[in-house]
């Protein structure tokens, strides 16, 4: 099967800092079967023309897969937005995995400044994964979102870096892309979504 492979074809290479605290990654993605988020999208094309967009995103089923659970999330978009295509996230040894790309983004030892990369059974780098913040409070067009974790992905798969915001007992509340790490470095995403309250 196809996600039981992606599951298993990556080695998690960690650099941690001492006093990593222990989490239910689950507590900062509930992935659960029937589980809805709505954002507010909007996206700069190369001619620095930026379009908005609404989407869903739902969990729409959930397998056992080698030692853990994949889920099936199907994004649903209006306009100008994300493809209307489903994606799988994997939850395996207390690791969240996106099968997209092969790139553990949460697990169940952290701190902020960890770091860790994901690399294929090969060697291949898939990307890495740094903690830009920890248990923060994020406030969002005035709403406080507690118990944050900030993280920024290195996507070594697709060649975009990616910041996304988790709050706790909520999910992925905030997410920018960018084309390059310069772009991120001075703060030029080319889409940035955020959830809707």
């Amino acid at each position: 099967m196809r996600v039981s492979k992606i599951a298993t074809s990556i080695i998690i290479v960690f650099t941690t800092s001492l006093f990593s605290q222990e989490i239910n990654p689950l507590d900062y993605y509930p992935l659960r079967e029937g589980k809805i988020w709505k954002y507010n999208g909007k996206f700069r094309n190369k001619k620095g023309l930026e379009k908005k967009y609404n989407y869903t995103v739902e969990v729409q089923g959930a397998e056992a897969v080698n030692g853990g659970i994949s889920f099936t999330l199907f994004r649903s978009s209006y306009g100008s937005g994300p493809n209307d295509e489903p994606e799988q996230i994997d939850y395996v040894h207390r690791n969240i995995i996106d099968t997209t790309c092969s790139i553990s983004i949460l697990r169940d030892h952290m701190k902020e400044g960890d770091s860790w990369r994901s690399l294929s059974k090969t060697g291949v780098m898939q990307g890495k994964v740094t903690i830009l913040r920890f248990n923060y409070t994020e406030n969002i067009r005035g709403k406080f979102f507690k118990d944050c974790i900030k993280i920024l992905i290195e996507n070594h798969v697709y060649g975009f870096c990616e910041v996304i915001i988790f709050s706790k007992n909520i999910g992925p509340i905030k997410r920018e892309r960018f084309q390059t790490l310069d772009d991120y470095k001075n703060s030029k995403p080319f889409s940035s979504d955020l959830i809707q309250f």
